[in-house]
């Protein structure tokens, strides 16, 4: 992962105060993701193999794919986090207290989330073993949003260039993964597992829909702000 570097101020090319405790912040978060990925990753194993035969290795490997797609799945999950999390600081331009600490319990939940990846993994037929995870990334989704919406609307610590229509976008982006994780909660109770671990790859293409919209309304706002001026022009 590339580190992210903050704006830097101050006589001499020196980080002022605030860049200074922003890009500590920043390097200590992209640390602990990049922990969490290297723990999923240390958790694929082979199972024992009964024999050495080539048929004893297929279905070791084949006894494997579980925890190979609890991985794909919190590894997504995980990159989600991260540009949700890069998406924040690249808009905040000081920090508070309240901030950091929202932050720091953030990432005690990236750097745990390879145990509820381990029991989804293990145990995913059963329908606790979904809810678990579930619930698991869903505390972790919120806590993420709270990152977002402190420094953009509580706080006040983003920069000028965050537009209210910047802030919506990145809102709706992030409030996308505690809803679906939430909704999956009740569809593993009624519905069964399997159609719940369905309902949390749902979440990639919506948050891709969400994008495309923001980029369309921004691609239609000259022509909007256009036609207006026009449209003044006329009625002078």
């Amino acid at each position: 992962m590339t580190s992210r570097r903050p704006r830097r101020g101050g006589e001499g090319g020196e980080p002022d105060g605030d860049a200074a405790v922003l890009g500590r912040v920043i390097f200590f978060s992209d640390a602990v993701f990049a922990i969490a990925i290297t723990l999923l990753a240390l958790d694929l194993r082979l199972p024992d193999a009964k024999g050495h035969s080539d048929a004893d290795l297929m279905r070791a490997l084949g006894d494997l794919l579980p925890q190979v797609a609890a991985f794909a799945l919190s590894f997504a999950v995980i990159a989600a986090f991260w540009i949700g999390h890069m998406r924040t600081f690249r808009a905040v331009v000081r920090t508070s207290p309240a901030f950091v600490a929202i932050d720091l319990v953030f990432l005690a939940f990236i750097a745990a989330l390879p145990f509820p990846t381990s029991v989804v993994a293990r145990e995913g037929s059963l329908t606790s073993a979904a809810v678990f995870y579930a619930t698991f990334v869903l505390v972790t989704a919120c806590l993420s949003t709270l990152l977002w919406v402190y420094a953009a609307r509580i706080g006040r610590l983003t920069g000028p260039w965050v537009t209210p229509e910047v802030a919506r976008y990145v809102t709706y982006r992030a409030a996308t993964t505690p809803v679906v994780f939430a909704l999956s909660i009740p569809v593993a109770l009624v519905l069964g597992p399997s159609l719940a671990e369905v309902t949390w790859v749902l979440l990639f293409p919506i948050q891709a829909l969400i994008a495309s919209r923001f980029r369309e309304e921004r691609a239609m706002e000259p022509a909007a702000r256009s036609n207006g001026r026009r449209a003044r022009r006329g009625q002078g």
